[in-house]
């Protein structure tokens, strides 16, 4: 839960597999570095809990179990990470191994904006919220098509990135009817 709202920013109800994928790959082993018997434990109330999400919050997380029955990578995980912090080259490479999954999977929005934009490797404050919107939003479009029918990958990517680079572009009342790229270029020209 503290991952989910603190980390993620989403209410337990917004859970995907995206995110049981951070916590268990990256988020656990790199933050809490808890000792693997300790980490055997946690993985083993995670049935549970997504059961109980499902009979008494109707919160049905068709994707939970498959993503469970992965124990052995969690374990590895755990055992392999490197120590340190998300800057350190072991941690980086450490965490590669995961957001290659994760784009394999097509669970993360595309890094081309479109027209030679792409997101920052280090952003700023609206930069971030802007990217977090648009991890919740890929998500969300992709979960459409997939159950659409288009299952393929590389379909799913093509669909997505026209959605990604027109939302980018589309005025947003809450940027005061500035676009997502417009606010990122204005808050780059204030950082240089």
């Amino acid at each position: 839960m503290e991952f989910l709202t603190g980390t993620q920013g989403v209410p337990v109800r917004a859970v995907s597999e995206y995110d049981l994928r951070v916590f268990l790959y990256d988020w656990f082993p790199r933050k809490v570095q808890a000792p693997l018997r300790i980490a055997r434990e946690v993985h083993a109330v995670l049935a549970p809990f997504f059961a109980f999400l499902a009979e008494h919050e109707r919160i049905v997380c068709e994707w939970a179990e498959g993503v469970l029955g992965e124990r052995k990578i969690f374990e590895e995980r755990v055992k392999d990470f490197p120590g340190g912090h998300w800057w350190d080259a072991d941690v980086q490479e450490w965490q590669s191994e995961l957001w290659a999954d994760l784009e394999a999977r097509v669970m993360v929005p595309h890094p081309d904006l479109g027209e030679g934009e792409q997101w920052g490797e280090v952003m700023g404050v609206t930069e971030h919220a802007l990217r977090h919107a648009m991890q919740r939003r890929w998500l969300v479009w992709r979960d459409e098509l997939i159950r659409a029918g288009t299952t393929a990958p590389e379909a799913v990517r093509a669909a997505l990135i026209p959605r990604e680079h027109a939302w980018m572009r589309a005025p947003l009342d809450a940027l005061g009817g500035r676009t997502p790229l417009a606010a990122i270029h204005a808050e780059r020209r204030k950082r240089r």
